[in-house]
């Protein structure tokens, strides 16, 4: 499994590229979009949108646990564990994401 967490106070370009990354890549269930914020109206912009496997993290249990700072991460789990990382901080991370989903998914 793979878990995509966007922080929206993060770097704009990068908030923008994983946005625009959930857009155009359809997805097996096996991966999950979390869009953190530390602000329920900059949630509610995507309250409307039917984003595949894709969460609001109301609680903000993904900044409560240092899940994001100001990029967004890739976290890849085998029965619960993370094995493996990805800050998707440029456009080359999303090369190496994509080998990642070829392993995982």
């Amino acid at each position: 499994m793979v878990i995509i967490v966007i922080p929206l106070e993060g770097c704009g370009s990068c908030v923008e590229n994983s946005i625009n990354y959930i857009k155009n890549n359809p997805f097996n269930d096996n991966v999950f979009f979390i869009i953190s914020s530390l602000y329920k109206d900059r949630l509610s912009e995507f309250g409307d949108n039917k984003l595949n496997n894709c969460y609001l993290d109301t609680l903000k249990i993904s900044n409560k646990n240092n899940m994001v700072l100001r990029t967004p991460k890739a976290y890849g789990l085998n029965r619960g564990v993370i094995e493996r990382i990805i800050n998707l901080e440029y456009a080359n991370d999303y090369g190496d994401l994509e080998l990642f989903l070829k392993d995982v998914v």
